[in-house]
């Protein structure tokens, strides 16, 4: 690889000439590119070439014998390497972050420059505060970044048990990008910010407590592990806490079986059936607005 660009040397006085350049280029002096400096992009491709040049030929050393290439061909050939399929690209992203949702986004940072991301539909779903993984390229931040679930089975927040590091999906990019604009074109943050309002009210709309008033929970103990608790459905009198046993111990009280929660086959039977109807609603409202 013959060279044509400035080289800085490995000390600060070893190429007076190419040092004072480089002190130019920090200076801002000058462009690099005037000043004779090679560009990253074009460095890696002349040592592509270089590395192909140079696995093509014979190699009598002792440790290496043969050519390079044709060594690498008949190994292929005889144990085929396994291609990728394309959910699992996301391996190749450099970056990877332990965050929470925040605001219906994730928002890693690098060196101080945030990169927020945003899946609508999935991020409504899990919520604020749940724990995710989440790799990405600060170089190409519109590839998007791979969502894998960081929250234990056992947790309370993981409805549908996912293992640790199981992916969850692919999020946009949602930066770099004006919230406001004075025309009708399609702008992705506003369109996201749409979609996972609307997944709220339909989750909402589905639990059945849309429209319903307030109530309110009165609850005492006795010292001894025991509690009572009334219950008022806001305003038509008090009601004794069915999902509360009064007089029993608190490890043992009785509790009205979580939907969010599976941990038995019929809990998570339950669980899917919820799902289909908050996914029914979704749709319903969609519709709704859609012919609005």
């Amino acid at each position: 690889m013959s060279q044509t660009f400035v080289n800085i040397g490995r000390f600060r006085g070893e190429f007076e000439n190419a040092a004072k350049k480089l002190v130019q280029a920090h200076a801002a002096v000058k462009h690099p590119r005037d000043l004779g400096f090679i560009a990253q992009a074009d460095l890696a491709d002349r040592m592509a070439v270089a590395m192909v040049k140079i696995n093509g030929l014979p190699k009598e050393g002792r440790l290496q014998k043969g050519v390079p290439d044709d060594k690498w061909a008949r190994a292929v050939a005889l144990n085929p390497l396994r291609k990728l399929d394309a959910s699992q690209l996301w391996i190749f992203l450099p970056e990877r972050r332990e965050l929470q949702i925040r605001g219906g986004h994730v928002i890693p940072e690098v060196g101080g420059q945030p990169f927020p991301f945003c899946h609508p539909d999935l991020f409504a779903a899990l919520g604020n505060g749940y724990r995710l993984l989440v790799h990405f390229d600060p170089g190409e931040p519109s590839l998007g970044a791979a969502i894998l679930n960081n929250e234990p089975a056992e947790s309370s927040r993981n409805t549908e048990a996912w293992r640790i590091g199981e992916v969850l999906g692919l999020a946009d990019f949602m930066g770099f990008a004006p919230q406001f604009a004075a025309h009708a074109s399609f702008t992705p943050t506003v369109e996201a910010r749409r979609r996972y309002h609307r997944f709220v009210a339909a989750a909402y709309r589905g639990t059945g407590l849309y429209g319903t008033r307030a109530g309110k929970a009165d609850s005492m103990r006795d010292g001894h592990g025991r509690m009572a608790e009334v219950t008022r459905d806001g305003g038509s009198g008090a009601t004794e806490n069915p999902l509360i046993t009064r007089g029993t111990e608190v490890a043992s009280r009785r509790r009205a079986a979580n939907p969010f929660a599976p941990s038995t086959q019929e809990s998570f039977a339950r669980k899917t059936t919820l799902n289909a109807k908050l996914k029914a609603a979704s749709r319903a409202v969609e519709a709704e607005q859609a012919a609005a």
